[in-house]
C-alpha cells in the first residue's frame, strides 16, 4: 500500500496562496470504483469480527477508499487491537484521521509507525504532509528530506518538498524540486503546475504557459490549471485565450475538486477581458446574473464586493477602504487586490495615469503571490510601451 498526497500551488484570488490539489489515497491492489470496493467490503464481512489484523486494514482501505472515514478508522482500530505492532495500521489510521482533519491524531499515529519501521519512506512522507497542513514547513521538510533519502525515486515527495520550500519562498530550491519530480515521473500534472507557478514569479511567463499546458494535459479535468493558465496569458494580452481558458475554469460543477473562489475570480477575469475587448455592457449584464445566481461563497463576501465594483455597484472609495481583518496576510492580499482591480477600471475608462497609481500601489502592497501582483506588473510593463 502506498500513500502518495500530492500538493499543487496555485494562487487564486483572495488570499489563498496554496491548496492540496489531490490528497488521494492510491493504492496498488484497491480498485477505484465503487461497485467493485463494495464487493470486496462484502467479501471481507465474514472476517470483520475475525483475529486476523491483516483483513481488519484491507476492510480499513476498502472503506477510505469509499469516503467511509469513520467506518475505516473502526477497522483500524480493530487492526491495532488484534496486532498493536503492525505500522501499517497505524499509518492508515493517521491517513484516515489527517482527511478528517485530525492532524494532531494523524501525526502521533504517523510517529507510532515509524517507531515501528523506521525505514519505511512512506511513515515520513506521510508524517511530513500532515506536518505540512499545520504549518510546520521546517519539520515537513526535515521528513521529507528522509523519505527521499529513503526512497530517492519517488517522485511525489519531491514534488511534496518542493510546494514546502515553495511556501517558505525557496524559489530555487523548489524550482529544484520540481524539476526532479518531473524527470522522474513526466506526466505529474501537479509539478507541472508548481514548476509553472515558479517560473512565472520569475518573470517567465511563456516557460510556465509551457508547464500549464503540460499540466491540462496529463489533467484535462482540473479547471484550477485553466484559471492559472487563463491569468498567464491575460498578462501576455492574449485575450481570446485567456477568454476561452477562464470560461473553462468557471463552471460551478468540476469533476476535481477547486477552491471556491475559481468560479468567482474566473467570472471576474472574464468581465475584465470583455471591458478590454469593448464589450463591457455585456460583460456587466453577465457577471451581474452571475451574481444574482451565485450559490459560492456569501453575499458581502470579498470577491461579490469586487464584481459590484466593477460593474458599477459600489463607488472606489468605498471599494479602497482597508481590509478590516485582523490576520495580515489576508489584509494584505486584500490591499493588493483592490488597487489591482481599481487600476484595471481606471484603465479601461481611459484614465492612464490613474491607473498607473493604481497597479503601482498593487505592487506595494507585497502580496507577491497573488496573480493580481503579477497582472498588476504586466501591466505596469505594457503602460510603458
Amino acid at each position: 500500500l502506498l500513500y502518495l498526497p500530492r500538493m499543487g500551488y496555485s494562487p487564486h484570488g483572495a488570499w489563498i496562496t496554496g491548496r492540496v490539489q489531490s490528497g488521494i489515497m492510491e493504492t496498488v491492489a484497491v480498485a477505484h470504483h465503487q461497485g467493485p470496493l463494495s464487493a470486496m467490503i462484502a467479501a471481507l464481512n465474514p472476517w470483520k469480527t475475525s483475529n486476523n489484523a491483516t483483513t481488519s486494514c484491507k476492510r480499513g482501505i476498502a472503506k477510505q477508499a469509499k469516503g467511509d472515514l469513520d467506518g475505516a478508522i473502526a477497522d483500524y482500530n480493530r487492526a491495532i487491537e488484534l496486532d498493536p505492532n503492525a505500522p501499517r495500521a497505524y499509518d492508515c489510521r493517521g491517513f484516515a484521521k489527517r482527511t478528517k482533519g485530525d492532524l494532531d491524531g494523524a501525526i502521533a499515529d504517523y510517529d507510532k509507525a515509524i517507531e515501528l519501521d523506521p525505514q519505511d519512506a512512506n511513515g515520513y512522507h506521510n508524517r511530513a504532509f500532515a506536518k505540512q497542513a499545520k504549518d510546520d514547513l521546517d519539520g515537513a521538510i526535515v521528513d521529507y528530506d528522509r523519505a527521499i533519502e529513503l526512497n530517492p525515486s519517488e517522485a511525489h515527495a519531491y514534488n511534496n518538498r518542493g510546494f514546502a520550500r515553495l511556501t517558505k519562498r525557496d524559489l530555487d530550491g523548489a524550482l529544484v524540486d520540481f524539476d526532479k519530480a518531473i524527470e522522474l515521473n513526466p506526466k505529474d500534472a501537479s509539478a507541472h503546475q508548481n514548476r509553472a507557478s515558479i517560473k512565472r514569479t520569475k518573470g517567465d511567463v511563456d516557460g510556465a504557459l509551457a508547464d500549464y499546458d503540460k499540466a491540462i494535459e496529463f489533467n484535462p479535468k482540473d479547471t484550477n490549471v485553466y484559471y492559472d493558465r487563463g491569468t498567464a496569458c491575460y498578462d501576455k494580452s492574449d485575450w481570446s485565450d485567456a477568454l476561452a481558458d477562464f470560461r473553462k475554469a468557471s463552471p460551478a460543477k468540476s469533476e476535481v475538486a477547486k477552491l471556491d473562489t475559481v468560479e468567482d475570480y474566473s467570472r471576474i477575469r472574464i468581465w475584465l477581458v470583455r471591458a478590454k475587448l469593448s464589450e463591457r455592457d455585456a460583460a456587466t449584464s453577465e457577471l451581474s446574473e452571475y451574481l444574482r445566481s451565485r450559490t459560492t461563497g456569501k453575499p458581502g463576501d470579498w470577491a461579490s464586493t469586487i464584481a459590484r465594483f466593477l460593474t458599477g455597484n459600489l463607488s472606489e472609495s468605498d471599494f479602497l477602504k482597508p481590509a478590516n481583518s485582523g490576520d495580515e496576510k489576508q489584509a494584505q492580499n486584500q490591499t493588493c487586490q483592490a488597487n489591482f482591480f481599481a487600476g484595471s477600471l481606471r484603465l479601461i475608462n481611459g484614465d492612464k495615469s490613474a491607473a498607473t497609481d493604481s497597479f503601482t500601489k498593487c505592487q506595494e502592497a507585497g502580496a507577491r503571490d497573488s496573480y493580481e501582483y503579477q497582472s498588476a506588473i504586466a501591466e505596469l510593463e505594457a503602460l510603458k510601451q
